[in-house]
């Protein structure tokens, strides 16, 4: 089997913190670091509440198979792959069905895994899928501002991006550390 540029996606049911850390460790160092063409290279993006992981890499094609995710768990976890259990189902995001795969253990749904556009998808394909997926989920993944959230710079930053006098600009290395100083909490 090949390695495919794909993106996939995590999502804790039932595991513990410490067990979602090892699985999600686990996946991080699964896909490359040093590659020449850095959308290869293994990055992700972690949901608002930090149960679900969405990660795009080249992935060994053969690690993402059913029977090699349940050997996989299995080992990480110390338990027999055998009573690990799953159930599919394929949701289409875009226009590709994505394979949903639910793992469970002793009746209990511990992790939901998907390879957004499946094994075959191309990494357009998968792309396409994800994006659908991150459309439909957005509040999910994004923190958005609301009024009462957003900071009103101080009167002195203000005064800084205005510049000096009027109409003539400011010393722009003045000024961008000057709002990256307000920004961290050293100016008041």
């Amino acid at each position: 089997m090949a390695n495919k540029h794909l993106y996939i996606g995590i999502e804790n049911l039932a595991l513990t913190n410490e067990q979602r850390e090892t699985l999600i460790d686990g996946f991080k160092a699964l896909g490359p670091h040093d590659g020449v063409w850095p959308p290869h290279n293994c990055h992700w993006r972690i949901r608002l509440d930090n149960q679900a992981i969405m990660l795009e890499a080249l992935w060994p094609e053969e690690k993402l198979t059913i029977a090699n995710l349940k050997a996989w768990l299995g080992q990480i976890f110390g338990v027999d792959p055998d009573t690990i259990n799953h159930s599919v189902q394929f949701p289409t995001f875009n226009e590709k069905p994505s394979p949903l795969v639910t793992f469970s253990r002793a009746g209990i749904d511990y992790i939901r895994f998907v390879v957004f556009g499946d094994l075959n998808a191309t990494w357009k394909q998968s792309l396409a899928e994800w994006h659908a997926y991150c459309t439909l989920h957005r509040t999910e993944w994004e923190k958005t501002l609301g009024t009462e959230e957003i900071v009103q710079m101080p009167t002195e930053a203000a005064a800084i991006a205005a510049g000096p006098e009027q109409g003539k600009p400011s010393d722009s290395r003045n000024l961008w550390k000057r709002l990256a100083d307000w920004a961290r909490g050293i100016v008041e």
